[in-house]
């Protein structure tokens, strides 16, 4: 038997929750699991930035131009309106 924290140590359901309340908890599971890994991507990607910005001051230390953000097509269907979340 999984350790699913609304299962008791003999398998059996606590308190009679409801099944939502399973699916509940492996999406909440599921999510934080993605958020880690997408962390850890971040991290990856701020290190780069830095030793970009700091191989460019290297061949101009006079630098001070603004690199605005290019983001690539297949994130863009990523973005979205903070408008379209529906307050519960």
């Amino acid at each position: 038997m999984s350790k699913h924290p609304l299962y008791n140590h003999s398998g059996l359901q606590r308190n009679n929750h409801p099944q939502v309340m399973y699916a509940l908890v492996d999406k909440r599971a599921e999510l934080d699991g993605q958020r880690i890994v997408l962390e850890k991507e971040l991290l990856k990607v701020r290190v780069q930035l830095e030793s970009i910005d700091g191989s460019l001051s290297v061949f101009n230390p006079e630098l001070k131009i603004e690199i605005k953000p290019k983001i690539p097509k297949s994130l863009k269907k990523l973005s979205f309106n903070p408008d379209d979340i529906i307050a519960l």
